[in-house]
C-alpha cells in the first residue's frame, strides 16, 4: 500500500513536472513568436526609413540644379573644379574606369543622426530624350507651348508626329499650331487639323490637315504627322519653333529628316545619386538615382499674342 502511494505522488509530481515543461515551452515559442515579429516590424521600418532618406536625397540633388541657369548648366555638364560646380557645392572627381566626374551636394545631419546624406550630381546636355534616341519628345498640355530649339539649324526638314494623351482612339480633335521664328521675327504660321469632328468650325487663320503618322511613328502609338521645313530664305535665322495644343493634351515627337547632325541641344539631363553613409566610418548604406531633364527656357503661351500680330509690339 505504501509502495503503491508512493508511486502515485511520484506519478503526481511528474505530471506537475510535465505542465511546467509544456507552460514555459509554450510561452517560450509565444515570446520568440513576439520577438521576431518586433524584430521584422523593426527591420521594415528601418528599410522604409532608408529608403525615403535616400531618395529623398537624390530628389534634393535634382531639384537644386534643376534651378541653375543656363550657363550654370553648362559649366556644371564638365566640371574641373569647385568653381565650375554652383554655390553650396563641390566637386566630385569620379575616381572609377569610365566614370563621369560631377558636383556633390551635402545634406548636414541633425544632431545626433549618425547618418550623412550626399546627392552626386552629374548634368549633361542632350538633343534627344526618346527611347530610341531619335527625337525630342514631350507632353504639351492643352492650351499650352513647348518649343523646340532650332538655333544654327539651318533648313532641317522636323517630322511633327502626335497624338492626344491619352490617346483618344482619333475620335475627338488634336488640332495643333506652330510658329517658326528667328532673328528677323516670325516666319510662318500654321495651324494643322488632326482628329475627328463634328460640327462646324471657324477657321480665322489658314488650317492644313494632318498626315496619317508613318510607320516609324505609328509604331510608337503616335497617330499625326506634319513635316516642317525651317525658313532660312532671305538670310532668315531659325531661332525656335513654337508648338502649341489647341483641343487636348498632346504628346508631340520632333525628329530631324535632314541636316540631323545640326539638330540642336534641347536642355540638360540632370542624373542624380543619392548617397547615405555613416558619419562615423564613412561606409555607404544605400543609393538610389533619380533622373530627370530641364528643357532650355521660352516664353509662355502668352506670349504668344505677341507673335500672331502681323505689326511690332
Amino acid at each position: 500500500m505504501l509502495k503503491i502511494k508512493k508511486l502515485k505522488n511520484l506519478n503526481q509530481n511528474g505530471q506537475a513536472l510535465l505542465f511546467v515543461v509544456v507552460a514555459l515551452t509554450v510561452a517560450l515559442a509565444i515570446g520568440v513568436g513576439v520577438s521576431l515579429r518586433e524584430l521584422t516590424s523593426s527591420s521594415r521600418v528601418a528599410r522604409t526609413d532608408t529608403s525615403s532618406r535616400v531618395l529623398g536625397a537624390a530628389e534634393g540633388g535634382a531639384e537644386r540644379f534643376l534651378t541653375l541657369s543656363r550657363a550654370q548648366l553648362d559649366r556644371a555638364s564638365n566640371p574641373l573644379s569647385n568653381t565650375d560646380c554652383p554655390p553650396n557645392t563641390t566637386f566630385y572627381d569620379d575616381t572609377q574606369v569610365g566614370g563621369k566626374d560631377g558636383c556633390k551636394v551635402t545634406f548636414n545631419p541633425t544632431t545626433g543622426d549618425n547618418i550623412r546624406a550626399e546627392a552626386i550630381v552629374r548634368v549633361a546636355p542632350f538633343k534627344y530624350n526618346s527611347t530610341d534616341n531619335l527625337a525630342y519628345e514631350t507632353v504639351i498640355p492643352a492650351g499650352e507651348v513647348r518649343e523646340v530649339n532650332t538655333e544654327n539649324a539651318g533648313a532641317m526638314s522636323l517630322q511633327l508626329c502626335w497624338r492626344a494623351d491619352p490617346d483618344n482612339g482619333g475620335n475627338s480633335p488634336v488640332d495643333i499650331y506652330y510658329i517658326d521664328y528667328g532673328a528677323q521675327g516670325v516666319y510662318v504660321k500654321q495651324g494643322v487639323r488632326a482628329g475627328t469632328r463634328s460640327g462646324t468650325y471657324v477657321e480665322s487663320l489658314t488650317f492644313v490637315d494632318a498626315s496619317s503618322a508613318p510607320v516609324n511613328c505609328s509604331t510608337l502609338g503616335y497617330r499625326y504627322t506634319r513635316t516642317v521645313v525651317l525658313d532660312t530664305s532671305s538670310g532668315r535665322t531659325p531661332y525656335g519653333l513654337r508648338i502649341r495644343s489647341l483641343n487636348a493634351n498632346v504628346k508631340m515627337r520632333i525628329m530631324p529628316l535632314t541636316n540631323v547632325s545640326l539638330f540642336p541641344v534641347q536642355g540638360y539631363k540632370i542624373d542624380s545619386t543619392g548617397v547615405l553613409s555613416s558619419v562615423s566610418d564613412v561606409s555607404v548604406t544605400a543609393t538610389a538615382q533619380v533622373l530627370a531633364y530641364r528643357s532650355l527656357p521660352y516664353l509662355p503661351v502668352v506670349f504668344d499674342f505677341g507673335l500672331y500680330s502681323e505689326a511690332a509690339l
